[in-house]
């Protein structure tokens, strides 16, 4: 071997060293979500975030059901009758929150609604499907608002130009039985829907 191709196979070795090195890297920074440790920073971009902490426990939706499954959140707002709908899942969880608040029109503080009062009218009102609820699996497992007065939603960003709705929630929810899940630190940011 001459000296050239003794130099260029041992650039090509050190080229090849750092680009696994560099892969490596990416790899690492990429696979460590930062949101898996707490809850995502509040937003008001259109950032596709929502978290909550559920009796001081970190919840944030998860949808692993690819392409056809639904995903796991959506949002939708009515220009008509103000009523913002939020519905987010965690399929490996297997279960779901469901957020209806009325009279929604522009930046501020509202109380959430004890169900979605036009969904309700499709359903007659039967049903836990058009109610503000935790589900944990089955729909008559679900923890439902109990006082709308001490719920509190803030929205802060409500762009009907753009679609993005952004806020803070925290209210509290109970079975029957009067076991309870306190839901604070409530946070999203997203694009919605016309619903």
């Amino acid at each position: 071997m001459n000296k050239v191709s003794i130099v260029s196979t041992y650039l090509l070795e050190r080229i090849n060293k750092i680009i696994v090195l560099a892969i490596f890297i990416l790899i690492t920074l990429v696979g460590c979500d930062k949101l898996e440790e707490g809850l995502p920073e509040p937003t008001q971009t259109g950032s596709g975030i929502f978290g909550v902490l559920i009796n001081g426990k970190i919840w944030k939706p998860r949808s692993t059901a690819s392409i056809i499954g639904p995903p796991a959140v959506t949002i939708k707002y009515s220009t008509k009758y103000h009523l913002l709908v939020i519905n987010a899942i965690n399929t490996d969880k297997k279960n779901s929150i469901a957020l209806y608040a009325e009279k929604i029109e522009s930046v501020g503080y509202y109380n959430f609604s004890y169900r979605d009062n036009v969904l309700a009218k499709i359903h007659n009102g039967s049903g836990c499907m058009d109610s503000t609820r935790f589900q944990d699996g089955a729909c008559s497992n679900s923890y439902m608002l109990k006082d709308s007065v001490t719920s509190l939603l803030q929205i802060t960003r409500l762009d009907t130009s753009m679609q993005i709705v952004s806020g803070t929630f925290t209210l509290k929810l109970v079975k029957p039985d009067g076991t309870s899940k306190s839901l604070t630190e409530g946070r999203f940011d997203d694009f919605y829907n016309l619903y």
